[in-house]
């Protein structure tokens, strides 16, 4: 049975710990909190997309098509999708190849980002389909 003696105690305790650790409060703040799904896709290496997930975890309750978001022909021609992780923004402080800002204004405004493979991959990439049909002419 909880007191009011106990309700005070808890009270300090969370006081102590949200004065000790100031994340806590950031984190959990409606505001500051968006949750995302990033997806990696078989037709390109290294090009991944987020995909908003704002009322995470209360929506995990129906099977939903997260990817439905996407235009239709963007989408095609991805390829075949896999889930790479579910990221909640708000424990980061920074991504590795893009600018954590810069995601979330996407994800908030058309509920999705794309992560474009880095220059030296996409060389590659455009060179290798370049000899591809390079070879169809000449076989």
């Amino acid at each position: 049975m909880t007191t009011l003696k106990n309700f005070h105690h808890y009270e300090k305790l969370l006081a102590i710990l949200q004065a000790k650790f100031k994340f806590f409060v950031t984190i959990h703040s409606k505001g500051n909190l968006m949750h995302c799904d990033i997806y990696k896709f078989s037709k390109h290496d290294e090009l991944y997309v987020y995909i908003a997930r704002p009322d995470y975890p209360n929506d995990t309750e129906e099977l939903r098509d997260w990817l439905g978001v996407l235009p239709s022909d963007f989408r095609h021609g991805l390829g075949t999708s896999q889930f790479v992780m579910h990221l909640d923004l708000g424990e980061r402080e920074g991504l590795a190849r893009v600018d954590k800002n810069e995601v979330l204004a996407k994800l908030k405004e058309q509920g999705y980002f794309v992560q474009m493979p880095p220059q030296d991959i996409l060389l590659k990439q455009a060179e290798m389909k370049a000899k591809e049909a390079q070879d169809k002419i000449y076989d």
